[in-house]
């Protein structure tokens, strides 16, 4: 909200701006980083070493 009020624009022009820089044009949900973090926790992750997982809907591309 400081943010916001600073720029003197709403949240949700800050949130639009935010999210036109995210290729999928979304915040990611906190289950969506728990999913990646259970995999790799899991024994279906036997061949994954010393890798970064970014969950970040493409930011980094």
């Amino acid at each position: 909200m400081a943010h916001a009020e600073r720029e003197g624009v709403t949240e949700e022009e800050i949130a639009r701006r935010t999210t036109a820089g995210i290729p999928l044009r979304r915040y990611g949900k906190p289950e969506e980083a728990a999913e990646v973090a259970v995999f790799l926790l899991s024994p279906r992750n036997g061949y994954l070493t010393g890798q970064q997982v970014l969950v970040d809907g493409g930011l980094a591309v």
